[in-house]
């Protein structure tokens, strides 16, 4: 949220909004609060105010962002294949997870790329063509609305296939409560895990 208000403050309007404006925004495109923000701008204006976030972003360094405790060892024992389904450009989260040694868990790395974002179920799409995953053997975990609604609009797609849903607040007290689960099943098969949205892997201070 400090990288949303430089910008902010970068385009005249310092102080426009709050945190309690900017928390509402979590997990949505960086297209939702901006368009809110500045109503009167353009497509190519949105895009040049999220093309300074993301400079702002990683310059910013993550000084004040944790990995919760447990998510490492739990990314570790976890089971199946595991990819990002985020907001994030791939960029950006790959940066993020790079940082603070999360990286080496996942076997692809998926942002939000130049496609329609969630509430449409493209990033998620685009994950599971890049685990070569079938959804019906896939459980997403998410933390917002927009995740859910992303994986009921892929369901929808086909009702055939459908793809488990989890919402959660946070990934720490979830990723335990999966590894018990899946370890409780004698002879069961890892599955990939398609991560979805901010990944809440860190939090945000």
């Amino acid at each position: 949220m400090g990288a949303i208000q430089e910008v902010l403050a970068a385009n005249g309007r310092p102080n426009a909004v709050d945190f309690d404006f900017l928390k509402d925004y979590i997990g949505s495109h960086l297209a939702a609060p901006f368009g809110d923000i500045f109503p009167d701008y353009g497509p190519a204006q949105i895009d040049e105010l999220i093309r300074q976030y993301r400079v702002i972003y990683l310059a910013r360094g993550h000084r004040l962002t944790r990995v919760y405790p447990g998510v490492l060892e739990a990314l570790a024992a976890l089971a199946g294949r595991k990819s990002t389904a985020t907001t994030k450009g791939s960029p950006t989260t790959r940066a993020v997870l790079e940082q603070f040694g999360l990286i080496q868990h996942f076997d692809h790395v998926q942002g939000t790329d130049g496609f329609p974002y969630k509430p449409a179920p493209d990033v998620i799409l685009t994950a599971l063509a890049a685990l070569g995953a079938r959804p019906e053997d896939c459980l997403m975990v998410g933390d917002s609305p927009a995740d859910m609604e992303a994986g009921k609009a892929r369901r929808r797609q086909d009702l055939r296939r459908p793809l488990r849903l989890r919402q959660t607040r946070r990934a720490g007290p979830l990723l335990p409560r999966l590894l018990d689960r899946r370890s409780a099943r004698p002879g069961a098969t890892p599955r990939p895990i398609v991560r979805a949205s901010r990944p809440r892997f860190v939090k945000h201070l």
